[in-house]
C-alpha cells in the first residue's frame, strides 16, 4: 500500500513550473514554509512534502532504501505535476537518486 503523503502547496495551479521540495530526514514539509511565502516565488507552484517515515509521517512499504524512496517520491512528483526538484540533507539524497535513476 502506498504511503499517505503529508504535503503543503502554494502558488498558482496553472504555473509554468511546479517544484517539489524535499526536506531532510527529521524535517517535515513545513520546513519550507518560509521559502513558500517568499514573494519572488509567487509565480511558481511549490509542493513541499514530508518523506514517508520521516518527521512522524506514516511509513510506506517495508523497503526504505534511497532507491525505493526515490521511486515512491517520483510517483508523487508525477501525480502533482512537479518538474523541478529541490532537497536538502536526506531530501537531497532522494532527489539525486530520482535524477540518476531517471
Amino acid at each position: 500500500m502506498p504511503p499517505k503523503w503529508d504535503f503543503l502547496e502554494s502558488g498558482p495551479p496553472d504555473a509554468a513550473h511546479a517544484a517539489l521540495l524535499l526536506p531532510g530526514g527529521s524535517c517535515a514539509a513545513r520546513s519550507y514554509e518560509l521559502v513558500m511565502a517568499e514573494p519572488a516565488l509567487q509565480g511558481v507552484r511549490l509542493v513541499a512534502t514530508t518523506l514517508p517515515g520521516n518527521a512522524g509521517a506514516p511509513l510506506g512499504p517495508d523497503n526504505h532504501t534511497i532507491p525505493a524512496m526515490a521511486t515512491e517520491t517520483a510517483a508523487f512528483a508525477r501525480a502533482h505535476g512537479c518538474d523541478v526538484l529541490v532537497g536538502f540533507s536526506h531530501g537531497a539524497s532522494v532527489a539525486l537518486e530520482m535524477v540518476l535513476s531517471g
